[in-house]
This record gives structure tokens, sequence and C-alpha cells, in this order.
């Protein structure tokens, strides 16, 4: 049913697209549906869009793995895929055009955070550990990353010129990213300690 759903959201958009149709593609009653969905069309859309939201971050995780060691590479790895993954017409649809108008900020944000901030934690925490950047609150900082890209992310959305938007967007936040690594002036005060 989800797939289904998936396919009638990301085709149609939340509006047009109908609980009818989306039982007639998954072969099922609308009673059918309903068992599963008590809330009807809006509890399909959320299973869609923690779907969604779930495969960018196995995307993500999956580009930053398949790279050498080295952490700054994972990041710029993982930056890119998700970069990339933005501009995904289902993504597009669901994730950055209707969720915003569907759910609640909360919602949204229980779903983003649950998924994609331990993944963050780890990548900083991990150039922490590589004395690659300072000691810092490594989940707050995170929290502050992952909100930049689902900015980002809306920034490409919402473009006319996409392409330039997705690398303006990787071009930003990997400034930011290189940002937090240790200035010169703390590199002369790590060496005299």
């Amino acid at each position: 049913m989800v797939g289904a759903a998936r396919h009638e959201f990301a085709g149609k958009g939340y509006e047009a697209a109908s609980l009818e149709a989306i039982a007639q593609r998954a072969r099922v009653t609308k009673g059918a549906l309903y068992h599963h969905f008590e809330a009807g069309k809006l509890a399909l859309f959320l299973a869609v869009f923690e779907q969604l939201e779930a495969e960018l971050v196995q995307k993500v995780a999956l580009s930053a793995a398949g790279t050498p060691d080295d952490p700054w590479q994972q990041i710029d790895a993982a930056l890119t895929a998700f970069v990339q993954h933005s501009t995904e017409p289902e993504y597009l649809q669901v994730v950055l055009h209707d969720g915003p108008r569907l759910l609640a900020m909360r919602e949204q944000r229980e779903i983003d955070f649950g998924q994609a901030v331990h993944m963050i934690e780890a990548m900083m925490q991990g150039l922490v550990d590589a004395g690659q950047i300072p000691a810092q609150p490594v989940p707050v900082l995170a929290r502050v990353l992952l909100g930049a890209l689902s900015e980002g992310a809306q920034a490409i959305a919402q473009a006319a010129d996409r392409s330039r938007a997705m690398a303006e967007v990787h071009a930003v936040i990997w400034r930011l990213l290189r940002g937090l690594r240790f200035s010169q002036d703390d590199a002369k005060t790590r060496s005299s300690d």
C-alpha cells in the first residue's frame, strides 16, 4: 500500500492523489486500506514521507562508507549524495513540497532528527576524534548542521535553476563544514601544549 501511495503522491501531489487510486493500484479495497491506515490519506502520506527520508539517510550513509577512511572525503561524499537526492522527483514532491504544508513542524523535525542526526553526529565525532576539529558539543553541532542541510534542500526545491542551486548549496555547506577546522591560532596553541 505504501508503494502505491508513493506513486500517487509523488506523481500527482497530495491534493490530487486519491485513496481510490491508491487502493486500486495496491489491489486492495478502501476498507482494507483504512484497516491499515486508520487516519487515511494523511497516514499514508506520513508513511511515504518517512520511507523517503529513510532512503535519503541510507544513500548518504552508503556514499560516505564507500570512500577512503579520510573523514573529510566521507563528509564530502555524504554531502554530494544529499544534494543530489534532494532533486529526485519523489523527494521533491513529497518531502520538500507537500511535507512542509501537511505535517506539523514538530512531526517533520522528529522524522528528520530521528533518521539523520545520529549519522551527522557520528561524522562530526569522527572529525573531533581525528583531531580535525576542536572538541565541542557534537549533538548540538549535528542539529545545527541538519538545520542547514534542510534549508539547503528547500533552497534547491524552490530554485528555478536546480543545477545551480545544487552547486551553491554544496559549496555553502562545504564552507561551513571546513570552517569548523582548527584555525592557525588553534594549531599554534595545540603545538605549544
